[in-house]
């Protein structure tokens, strides 16, 4: 898996700082590589538990932390990682990482799918995921990822990185996303319904909303769904509020 190391030290400073660490908190490191910003955030926080695939990257990391009681180098694939181990409900926890871009929405949907005991994170994604992650209602960018991403956190992009900061040196510019989880408000069945029908309806982001829940539920009544939920389906799925898409949900039902 190809990975862009972030080698500017001004760089992996004010990211450290972006994490306001206090210095007790536990952080999770996704990916720290060759540990350049495994080494900051031990400069600021409790403890520091990195999360690394490569097996030549986790013997590095595991002889330059040897005897160290803070820093825990995991060998491992962070898509199989259960936080539960380090965060609770009741202690909940901090993950930070410059996330290899061809595996960045896997990531941040096994985060969401761990969303209760995290508090924030910190990802450096690829920029053009960022304005997805980001993107409001009506935006062009609006998609199954920034449903989610609302649902489950409150999202900001702090700042932005340009290839020259890495090596080796991507095509594109990055952005620091923050997340701010909070507790989803649904019961997990109508969670799980919802976003199937979300997944479904962005599938085909260019049909009006009518036309994909036809594909959705063959035979279902539309016009009774409009009147229930109070969403105009002549409008397309990137246009819908979070509470429209719960009121879509709610009204059309299980798929077929």
């Amino acid at each position: 898996m190809g990975q862009n190391f972030l080698v500017n030290p001004r760089v992996l400073d004010r990211i450290a700082d972006a994490a306001a660490l206090t210095g007790s908190e536990t952080v999770v490191e996704i990916g720290p590589g060759k540990g350049a910003l495994t080494e900051r955030l031990a400069e600021r926080a409790g403890r520091v538990i990195a999360v690394e695939l490569d097996r030549r990257l986790a013997e590095g990391l595991e002889n330059a932390w040897a005897g160290s009681g803070q820093v825990t180098i995991v060998r491992g694939d962070f898509l199989q990682y259960d936080l539960t181990q380090n965060f609770s409900a009741e202690s909940r926890g901090i993950v930070l990482g410059n996330v290899p871009y061809s595996i960045t929405s896997p990531i941040v949907f096994r985060l969401f799918e761990q969303a209760a005991v995290l508090d924030r994170a910190l990802l450096l994604v690829q920029r053009e995921v960022a304005d997805r992650m980001t993107a409001g209602p009506g935006d062009r960018a609006r998609g199954r990822l920034g449903v989610a991403v609302e649902y489950y956190a409150k999202a900001n992009r702090l700042f932005l990185v340009g290839p020259a900061n890495f090596r080796p040196r991507p095509r594109v510019d990055s952005a620091l996303v923050s997340l701010r989880f909070h507790a989803p408000r649904d019961k997990p069945a109508f969670e799980r319904r919802m976003f199937a029908l979300v997944k479904r309806l962005f599938g085909e982001r260019r049909k009006m909303i009518r036309a994909g829940l036809r594909e959705w539920r063959p035979g279902l009544d539309t016009d009774s769904v409009e009147a229930e939920s109070g969403v105009a389906l002549t409008r397309r799925p990137e246009t819908l509020t979070l509470d429209e898409w719960r009121s879509l949900a709610r009204a059309a039902g299980d798929p077929a």
